[in-house]
């Protein structure tokens, strides 16, 4: 769906105050009328993400384009959902600020973690995957990078299919960036119930999932007996990254990769996908999914 129209200049520099969007001038063609006007526009921003432990040097994450913006919760669903630490109480301090580069300044994320823990620039270097929308090589093997995730717990967790169906429309009308700039990605913790617990948005998909991870593990909301929701497709970054928490079922309105579905059989996660009003495909572990009839 196309963000709606925003001609009224006032209306657009309302709407400025948005965090995560910038108002950028533009010349709109309308049923051959030329008009000047103002439009929000996605805010994309380099954030530098640095670990220190103890009195040891800081250890890079690395830089990552994001909607700015949440980003203790980004920082801390990193490194939870890349398995640098195993929960949130492992943070003892996050910083937010600025570093000088060259002539201008960049943002600079620093994460300060308990005594005892201990980090290496090759223990970033081996265990870190990189995502796809990077496109940068990961610096393992998808068999190794999930050699180390154990198979999600059967708790007996169902979710009717029409239950699934009704979450796009439900995340669409919470997706508030996204209906101002229509450039957002989006993911969502639902309950198996439809019941929503919260969003999060960002212009890359696999910084949306951190967020709410870290959100979500901040906040104590149960993430075994949960549903991610996926505003775009589902690659194996963030069927990866639900593993890691134990979330049991990932539903996307886009499609799947051939990586998703076999990560997803292996560690035993539901993995739906083309979620609409009028239907899914189920990828993996069908029996969560209840309800329709057999023809």
């Amino acid at each position: 769906m196309l963000p709606r129209d925003k001609t009224s200049n006032g209306h657009t520099a309302e709407s400025a105050a948005l965090s995560g969007a910038a108002v950028a001038p533009i010349v709109r063609y309308d049923r051959g009328a030329r008009v000047e006007a103002l439009d929000l526009v996605a805010a994309e921003e380099s954030v530098l993400i640095e670990v220190e432990v103890g009195s040891g040097p800081p250890v890079e994450m690395g830089v990552t384009m994001r909607t700015p913006g949440a980003d203790r919760e980004l920082a801390v669903g990193m490194l939870v959902a890349e398995g640098i630490i195993e929960q949130p109480s492992d943070v003892v301090d996050v910083e937010t600020g600025s570093r000088s580069c060259g002539s201008r300044a960049a943002s600079a994320i620093v994460v300060r973690l308990r005594p005892g823990l201990s980090l290496t620039q090759q223990d970033v270097g081996a265990r870190v995957l990189r995502s796809a929308a990077c496109g940068v090589c990961g610096a393992r093997s998808v068999d190794v990078a999930a050699d180390h995730l154990a198979a999600i717990e059967e708790r007996g967790l169902t979710v009717p299919a029409d239950t699934l169906c009704a979450m796009p429309d439900v995340l669409r009308q919470t997706q508030l960036l996204f209906g101002h700039t229509g450039g957002l990605h989006a993911a969502a913790l639902f309950r198996p119930d439809g019941r929503l617990v919260r969003v999060c948005e960002d212009i890359g998909r696999h910084n949306a999932v951190d967020k709410l991870i870290g959100a979500a593990l901040m906040n104590g909301d149960e993430l075994r007996d949960s549903v991610l929701f996926l505003s775009g497709r589902a690659g194996f970054e963030l069927i990866y990254k639900a593993a890691v928490v134990h979330i049991p079922v990932v539903a996307s309105i886009g499609a799947p990769s051939s990586l998703a579905v076999d990560l997803a059989s292996r560690q035993r996660i539901t993995l739906a996908g083309f979620v609409r009003q009028t239907g899914l495909n189920v990828y993996s572990m069908s029996d969560r999914i209840v309800g329709g009839r057999d023809t």
